[in-house]
């Protein structure tokens, strides 16, 4: 974790003993904690952020099974995998580019909500502040999905 220093959820996978119950239950937490760091020290991007635009294996299994038409909730259960994880994985490649219409997983009127919260706690890491700034009403797989693609859209 020192040494390679991850900034993004793809990053901290990657990871030798991180596995998706890891990455689920500690990714953001990590993430929050490193750029804190990085932050502190004076250090931009690290090397390995700066490769982090393109999908990886599993990135690209999850995107095939989604444009076949599979639910989230069945790729993860085909991938045995959690919903977070293959949500984590949509979110990653939209900020990667990828063209992934998210209205199918939240309805445009909780997607517009959601991004008035982002605008108003501004763009954070940690999905959290956002989760209870919008009263808990949202789930943090809609949060997520949004945010990826608030992200790609604020850097277009």
């Amino acid at each position: 974790m020192a040494q390679v220093q991850p900034q993004t959820l793809a990053e901290f996978g990657t990871i030798s003993g991180v596995g998706a119950r890891k990455l689920e239950q500690y990714g953001e937490r990590f993430l929050s904690e490193i750029k804190a760091y990085r932050q502190e020290q004076g250090l931009g991007v690290s090397k390995i952020a700066q490769k982090a635009d393109s999908p990886n294996y599993t990135q690209l299994i999850t995107l095939d099974l989604y444009e076949q038409g599979l639910s989230i909730e069945s790729i993860a259960q085909q991938r045995n995998l959690r919903t977070s994880t293959i949500t984590s994985h949509l979110a990653e490649m939209i900020e990667m580019g990828r063209e992934i219409d998210i209205a199918g997983l939240v309805f445009p009127e909780r997607q517009k909500i959601i991004m008035q919260a982002i605008e108003e706690i501004g763009d954070t890491e940690a999905l959290k502040p956002i989760y209870e700034y919008l009263g808990e009403q949202f789930t943090y797989d809609e949060i997520r999905l949004v945010k990826a693609f608030w992200r790609k859209k604020q850097s277009e």
